[in-house]
């Protein structure tokens, strides 16, 4: 039985992507953690806005890195509210190293562990799976979207672990 679901072409597919490339700035970077290294702190964003995140996998994939983005955010006066899980064994950087960093959690059963990160007209998004896959866009109206979501569950996430 043939299936009722509308496939586009693919010459329009091709299309849509060609006129987002246009329209907006987007990189893929596939099992690399290339984008990962990517210093949100260099385009000078005001705040950075980071969703889903386990830190625990960023200090033992980057520690360098670490340290040294939040070297950058507290010489450059960038504040970074994250939100994550709220378990027990969550994993949090020290506020010493992490000095301009505020948290609030979410329950497990609300948590996306898809990790996007918000800045300036950026939005990262991180897949942890196998391969690692981040991809990179730059669009105002996408990076607001996703700025106005990340405020929203944020006023829901608690203060407290």
């Amino acid at each position: 039985m043939p299936s009722t679901e509308f496939q586009p072409p693919a010459f329009a597919m091709k299309l849509v992507l060609v006129a987002v490339s246009i329209a907006s700035r987007v990189r893929l970077y596939p099992s690399s953690c290339s984008c990962l290294k990517t210093n949100p702190v260099s385009s000078k964003p005001k705040e950075i806005l980071i969703m889903g995140i386990d830190d625990k996998k960023y200090e033992e994939a980057l520690p360098i890195f670490m340290k040294q983005l939040f070297r950058d955010l507290k010489k450059n006066k960038i504040k970074e509210r994250v939100i994550t899980a709220k378990k027990k064994d969550v994993f949090l950087f020290d506020k010493n190293v992490a000095q301009t960093t505020e948290y609030r959690f979410l329950e497990e059963k609300q948590f996306n562990p898809t990790n996007t990160f918000v800045y300036g007209d950026a939005i990262t998004i991180v897949s942890w799976g196998t391969p690692i896959t981040a991809i990179m866009i730059r669009n105002a109206t996408i990076a607001e979207t996703y700025k106005n979501h990340f405020e929203y569950l944020w006023k829901m996430a608690s203060k407290n672990l």
